[in-house]
């Protein structure tokens, strides 16, 4: 392949791809543009965690369709949805997913929010971490079986998975008394 012909194929793919990854970003279609009920979309971003920004987002999707959002009915439906999103229930299911917190709860509700976030993304990372001793474990117990392995090798990846079971045990325990402190 000529150099020349490489570099319109590389010249393609990237017009492509960044046609894909910018009709990605519209927050809305045309028909939901057209059709839109800002305060039921203003709703449904804030029981999701949206940040307000996100109007910014929609005023773009749909300034194209000469569409515009209005803006009080969809700071209304918002309000009305961070009341569901900024719950202490709430925050500890999206923690305890590992969802990353944008910052949107209003102060009056963040604190209660963050309080649950903060114990389910404890529980989160400790899972991750059992995940990673598992994946270890896993390696080590393949190197193990190989022939090639020396014995002095092999004395050491079972002390190693030793001290992983010993980890994880300890980890898992932490996890369910993590989960039984749940009091939201």
């Amino acid at each position: 392949m000529s150099i020349t012909r490489l570099l319109k194929s590389l010249a393609i793919f990237s017009l492509t791809y960044s046609l894909i990854i910018i009709s990605g970003c519209a927050t809305l279609s045309k028909g939901e543009c057209l059709e839109a009920d800002w305060y039921e979309i203003g709703a449904k971003d804030g029981a999701s965690g949206k940040p307000s920004s996100r109007l910014n987002d929609h005023r773009e999707a749909c300034k194209k369709h000469g569409v515009f959002p209005d803006r009080e009915q969809y700071y209304m439906g918002r309000e009305e949805g961070i009341q569901i999103y900024c719950t202490p229930k709430n925050g500890f299911k999206q923690g305890y997913a590992g969802n990353y917190y944008s910052g949107s709860c209003p102060i009056d509700l963040e604190q209660g929010f963050l309080a649950g976030y903060r114990h389910g993304r404890e529980i989160y990372d400790i899972k991750q971490k059992i995940s990673a001793n598992d994946r270890k474990l896993k390696n080590l117990e393949k190197e193990l079986t190989k022939k090639e392995t020396s014995q002095e090798r092999r004395k050491e990846i079972r002390e190693e998975i030793r001290h992983l079971d010993k980890s994880n045990n300890n980890l898992r325990d932490e996890v369910r008394d993590l989960e039984g402190r749940q009091y939201y």
